[in-house]
């Protein structure tokens, strides 16, 4: 492990035995020789993964866009259409991205708010 992560055995004799305090770049890099959180290797939790956000949720600022949330949103029906194997909707998606894409663009140009360039059939 020293080796691994550039330190010596002084170094971890003395962080093992509370001697010295490691710099939390060493502690984070510790965590991810072992794949814990650096809550577990602090005795924080009892619980040694480290926490994965959601794969299939993207999170969005406060402050994103309202055109540019519609380009994602119109990337993942893309997307999905794709994953189905549905070569049609993918290519009509496909086209409501580039039609989005276009929108933001002249929206940039104009400072003013488009029409959604992609709407959901809930809406």
């Amino acid at each position: 492990m020293g080796k691994a992560l550039n330190l010596t055995k002084s170094n971890i004799s003395a962080y093992e035995r509370e001697h010295n305090e490691a710099p939390d770049d060493t502690k984070i890099a510790i965590a991810k020789y072992f794949n814990v959180s650096v809550d577990y290797l602090l005795g924080l939790t009892d619980q040694p993964n480290a926490y994965e956000p959601p794969r299939n949720c993207i999170f969005l600022s406060k402050d994103f866009p309202p055109a540019a949330k519609a380009i994602l949103q119109c990337l993942a029906r893309m997307m999905t259409a794709a994953y189905h194997t549905n070569p049609k909707a993918a290519m009509a998606e496909i086209e409501r991205v580039a039609q989005a894409f276009t929108a933001i663009s002249q929206v940039e140009n104009k400072k003013e708010s488009p029409e959604p360039p992609c709407k959901d059939a809930n809406d």
